[in-house]
Formats: structure tokens, C-alpha cells, sequence
């Protein structure tokens, strides 16, 4: 089953392309650099609840299983605002990424803290992922409004997240500060601020979605992290 799936994968697409698998194994490895990828990881894949197919990620995303489905994230570096991060997800057929599990949450703080020290040397900062505030919640007069209290104003983007348990907030947030920050970046540190405020690994603050350097190394925007559905692949058309 599992070498009839490296042959399909292997002509399904330039993103599935030189797949070395074994009947151990339960992932195939690259040999060589797939179109558009930064690096080369793992392909993850399972076997779909619909009979006859796999959910496949490409090389270098990291499958999860949500309600809705199985769901692929990876994270990518940039000092960037959260416009340009949407843009460079979408590029890659992808959405900021929400987190219905911590597990998610967990996977993504630990890849974004390696490329952060990778790619700037830097051990603190920010990563964009797919939370805002509601637009009825953005006003001046939110705290009268229904719903609009503390993390009930903020609401997953992806369109394919469930519930709240990949939640984290950090202390004394969201603030909505200035009644401006209407965007959620995820902390890559551990530390407390000077008001005592705790960000804990992978905790999210409300944050100016236009920004993306700030005057404090830990509130600097350092990545992003993108998601998207897995791609659906049928076992039957391999030769």
C-alpha cells in the first residue's frame, strides 16, 4: 500500500515529486527540492476517512485532524505586516492558519522559534496567525455591545477551525489598546514585560495589523503561519 502510494504521489504533482517511501514507514522523505518550497521535510499523509484516498500535505506542512477535516500548516519567516502575510499565504493556495487544537498551536510556536533563530538570531518575537477582532467589536462603543468582552470580540479566520481549545491568550489580553488592534500575532519567547504582563510560549496578544517592527524585539514580527486543506489524492488511478 505504501510503495503504490509513492508511485501516485510522485506524478500527482511537482509538490509530491521524488517520493522515497517504505512498507516502515508511515511518510515518505524528498531527495531533492520540490517547485516553490523553501526547504525540504517530510510529506505527511493518512489515510482518508473516505474510503479509497489519502489526505496528503506537500513537503514541508505539517497535517492535522480537525472536525472539518484534515488540515495542513507551515510556517514561514518574514518581517511583515499581516496584509502581506494573508498575500504570501494565499500564494501558496493557503490562509493565515487558526488552531483548533494545541497541538497545532504547540507545532507552530516550536517551527517558528527555530526559523525566527535561523533566519534574524533573534529568540524573541511575533508570528501572524489567522485571529481578528469582529467588526460589530472595532468601535469606540464596543464594550457596550453584546459580545464584544475580552477574547468573545475575536473570532478564528481560517473558515475551518472549530471551537476554542487552541486558544491561548497571554495576561491581561486581548486589551484592544487605542481601540486599534483589531489583528492577534502569537508570542515566540517566554518573558514578562515591564508591567508584568506573562507571555508564555505561544500565547497571543492583540496587535496593530499593520505593523511589523517594533521598538521591542519581542513584540517584532518575525513569521507567519499559513494553513489549508489537505489535498484529497485517490489510491486507484496509480499504475
Amino acid at each position: 500500500m505504501l510503495l503504490k502510494l509513492c508511485s501516485l504521489l510522485a506524478f500527482v504533482s511537482l509538490s509530491y515529486q521524488d517520493c522515497g517511501c517504505s512498507s516502515s514507514n508511515s511518510t515518505c522523505s524528498s531527495s531533492s527540492s520540490s517547485s516553490g518550497l523553501d526547504s525540504l521535510d517530510d510529506l505527511d499523509y493518512q489515510m482518508s476517512s473516505t474510503p479509497g484516498y489519502v489526505d496528503a500535505c506537500p513537503y514541508g506542512w505539517k497535517l492535522f485532524n480537525r472536525s472539518k477535516g484534515a488540515w495542513c500548516i507551515r510556517t514561514f519567516s518574514g518581517v511583515i505586516n499581516e496584509t502581506a502575510a494573508e498575500t504570501r499565504c494565499a500564494k501558496r493556495g493557503a490562509v493565515l492558519t487558526s488552531f483548533e487544537t494545541a497541538a497545532e498551536r504547540y507545532y507552530v510556536f516550536d517551527q517558528g522559534i527555530n526559523q525566527m533563530w535561523d533566519k534574524y538570531n533573534q529568540t524573541s518575537g511575533m508570528i501572524w496567525i489567522g485571529m481578528k477582532r469582529k467588526p460589530e467589536c472595532s468601535t469606540a462603543d464596543y464594550a457596550s455591545l453584546t459580545g464584544c468582552t475580552g477574547a468573545n470580540a475575536y473570532y478564528w479566520t481560517d473558515g475551518f477551525t472549530t471551537g476554542t481549545a487552541g486558544t491561548y491568550w497571554a495576561t491581561y489580553q486581548p486589551d484592544f489598546k487605542s481601540n486599534v488592534q483589531t489583528c492577534v500575532a502569537m508570542y515566540l519567547l517566554i518573558g514578562v514585560s515591564p508591567t508584568g504582563d506573562v507571555r508564555y510560549p505561544g500565547s497571543f496578544d492583540d496587535v496593530v495589523c499593520d505593523v511589523s517592527i517594533q521598538a521591542s524585539l519581542y513584540q517584532s514580527i518575525r513569521g507567519y503561519a499559513c494553513g489549508k486543506k489537505a489535498d484529497l489524492i485517490s489510491l486507484s488511478s496509480s499504475s
